[in-house]
């Protein structure tokens, strides 16, 4: 993409966001970022608030439970959406870049990626979910990093494609015994 035409849905869109709602950040329970955006920006739902005199202040959206993104939304940052009350989030269709560490921790059930046709690498994105049960993977992709997946402890099922040429270490390591990855053509 053009870094002319990027627009990036930032903290402090976040901040506004809540603002306009007169919704409290710790409190939120659905992000729903706007059309037009094309970015969602590096860890975007962790806050620290400097109180003078005071001790840095950790704010947490600790009841986000669902994030809905338009399908102008092309790149997540890392540490996105690392939200351990997450239990959905659509995916754009011209997804193309998913940050480090971007879901890590978050308690999504089935993660639908096969109609993404522009992701090339799954990167440490998906690390420590608690409830993961299915992950789909597009065509497109032809590398997963290490530790992609790692302790998804209930992971049990796993759709790739012939495609993926380099899938490194420990990509599936603390994942459920009973793993069963299926190779489509």
């Amino acid at each position: 993409m053009d870094k002319t035409t990027e627009k990036i849905f930032s903290k402090s869109d976040m901040i506004n966001m809540c603002k306009e709602k007169n919704e409290n950040i710790q409190t939120i329970s659905t992000i729903r970022v706007p059309d037009g955006y094309t970015k969602i920006a590096d860890e975007i739902i962790y806050f620290k608030y400097f109180s003078p005199g005071r001790n840095d202040v950790d704010l947490f959206p600790w009841e986000l439970t669902r994030v809905e993104l338009p399908e102008s939304v092309t790149e997540i940052g890392g540490f996105s959406f690392s939200c351990n009350t997450l239990t959905h989030i659509n995916f754009p269709l011209g997804l193309n870049h998913i940050g480090f560490g971007a879901f890590q921790c978050a308690n999504i059930e089935k993660i639908d990626l096969s109609e993404h046709t522009g992701l090339k690498k799954i990167p440490e994105s998906f690390a420590a979910h608690s409830a993961l049960t299915e992950v789909r993977l597009p065509k497109s992709v032809t590398q997963i990093d290490d530790g992609a997946f790692y302790d998804c402890s209930y992971l049990t099922t796993v759709f790739l494609h012939v495609g993926v040429t380099s899938i490194d270490e420990d990509v599936f390591s603390e994942c459920h015994d009973e793993l069963c990855i299926h190779i489509q053509l």
